[in-house]
C-alpha cells in the first residue's frame, strides 16, 4: 500500500520568537528529527514537505542534498494557515496513495513505531481516519468572560496529536467541503468530523509534545537525550 506523508513546517512560531522548525536541538534542525522518524517508518512510502516560502530552497539544501532524507518527494510552500498548507501539501499526493498521514513538523520527539501502529490502525476495514491522542490527566474547566461555567469530566476527554491517518479519498473530500464552505478547524480530524465519519483514537505518547513555547525545548533536548545509547 501507498501511504504519504505531509508534514507541516510552516508555523512562524510567534510565541517562541523564531522559525521553531529550524531551531537547533540537540546539534540538528528541530525539524531534522521529526524528518527521521518518517524517514524510519516503515509504513510510509513518501514524503511532502510543506514549509514557509522563504524556507522552500533552503529546506531542499538541508534535508535532501544534506540530511539526503529519500523520502522527501516534494518541498512546497504552505499557506497563510494551517489549514491551507495540509491542503497545498494534499494536492501533491499521488492518485495511487491509499493513505495520507499527516504531521506538525514541530512534534519532533514522534517515534517511528508510532506512525506505523496509526497507519495499521487506519488500515483497518471500515476505518477512515485515526488520530492518536492522550487523555486529559488535570482538571478541566469550561470559561466564559474569566468565570468557571462547568467542570468538565476529564475521563471523556482526550488531547489530540499527531500523527493523524486518513483514508486519501476521505481526506480530500473533507478538504475540499471545508475549502468550498470556508471553513477553518484546528485540525484535519475535524474536518472529517463534520463528514460524520467516525474517527478512532488510539493512544499517542507523551513524549510526542508539540514545540510551542521555549521551554518545551528544554523538555525535548531531555528526552532525546535519554534515547541517546
Amino acid at each position: 500500500m501507498r501511504v504519504t506523508a505531509i508534514v507541516v513546517a510552516g508555523g512562524e512560531g510567534r510565541r517562541i520568537g523564531k522559525d521553531k522548525n529550524l531551531i537547533p536541538l540537540l546539534g540538528k534542525p528541530l525539524l531534522f528529527h521529526t524528518l527521521r522518524a518518517f524517514e524510519k517508518a516503515r509504513t510510509v512510502s513518501d514524503v511532502i514537505l510543506v514549509v514557509r516560502k522563504k524556507n522552500v530552497e533552503s529546506a531542499k539544501k538541508l534535508f535532501v542534498n544534506k540530511f539526503k532524507f529519500g523520502k522527501i518527494k516534494k518541498i512546497v510552500e504552505g499557506g497563510r494557515e494551517r489549514q491551507e498548507s495540509v491542503l497545498k501539501g494534499l494536492r501533491w499526493v499521488r492518485p495511487d496513495t491509499e493513505f495520507v498521514v499527516v504531521h506538525d513538523g514541530a512534534r519532533p520527539l514522534v517515534r517511528p513505531s508510532l506512525i506505523d501502529k496509526t497507519v495499521r490502525a487506519c488500515s483497518v476495514k471500515g476505518i477512515e481516519a485515526v488520530t492518536t491522542a492522550v487523555k486529559a490527566t488535570e482538571t478541566v474547566k469550561k470559561v466564559r468572560d474569566a468565570f468557571i461555567e462547568k467542570t468538565l469530566n476529564r475521563d471523556e476527554l482526550w488531547l489530540s496529536q499527531t500523527p493523524q491517518v486518513f483514508r486519501h479519498r476521505t481526506m480530500l473530500a473533507a478538504h475540499l467541503l471545508a475549502f468550498g464552505e470556508e471553513f477553518v478547524g484546528t485540525d484535519d480530524v475535524q474536518l472529517v468530523e463534520r463528514m460524520d465519519v467516525k474517527v478512532k483514537i488510539i493512544e499517542g505518547s507523551r513524549e510526542n509534545l508539540k514545540i510551542t513555547f521555549p521551554e518545551d525545548l528544554i523538555v525535548a533536548e531531555a528526552f532525546l537525550r535519554k534515547r541517546r545509547p
